[in-house]
């Protein structure tokens, strides 16, 4: 594992060069990054480095960055909401697929519809739709645990981009870290 400080020694030794992507489409900026930082791609909880996560974005990109993923409980919640609000993937008909934000402060409109919202209480969070059926959510221990397994520096590198997403290239320039 890589500590903080080697890891920006790395950065700045290839900052200022057009290096192609990895990865076709969004996840092209963080799988390359991964690649040049000599760090494997894996999905597991804890941070990329030693105590250090890794988040990239391109510059000029107003997309939100996603700290850590933590399924809500019980399990069967997102099947279940998949089952009520999902569609059809486009590359498999016979699956389903949700991509959705959920909001504290508003109800997510789904297919143009007010679908699903947040419930916040002095305890948990859980999604519900508009007619108060509740599917599920987390106790605000669930994300406490989940964020500090996660979290305890984060390095986040900006890129300036050129090309297309199937044929994208970032340039790492030292104002991004």
């Amino acid at each position: 594992m890589r500590g903080f400080n080697e890891l920006v020694d790395i950065l700045h030794a290839i900052s200022n060069e057009w290096i192609p992507s990895q990865r076709i489409h969004d996840t092209g900026i963080g799988r390359t990054l991964e690649y040049l930082l000599g760090i494997e791609e894996n999905n597991f909880p804890g941070p990329n480095g030693e105590k250090v996560e890794l988040k990239s974005i391109r510059k000029n990109s107003s997309s939100m960055i996603t700290l850590f993923t933590k399924s809500p409980k019980p399990s069967e919640t997102i099947k279940e909401i998949l089952n009520y609000y999902g569609y059809p993937s486009k590359d498999d008909h016979s699956k389903k697929i949700l991509h959705i934000d959920l909001y504290g402060n508003k109800i997510t409109d789904i297919k143009g519809k007010p679908s699903l919202k947040l419930c916040v209480s002095p305890d948990r969070i859980d999604i519900e739709n508009i007619s108060g059926k509740e599917f599920g959510g987390w106790t605000y221990e669930m994300l406490k645990k989940s964020f500090e397994s996660k979290m305890y520096r984060i390095l986040l590198v900006k890129a300036d981009t050129r090309g297309s997403r199937n044929n994208e290239e970032f340039n790492f320039m030292r104002h991004g870290f």
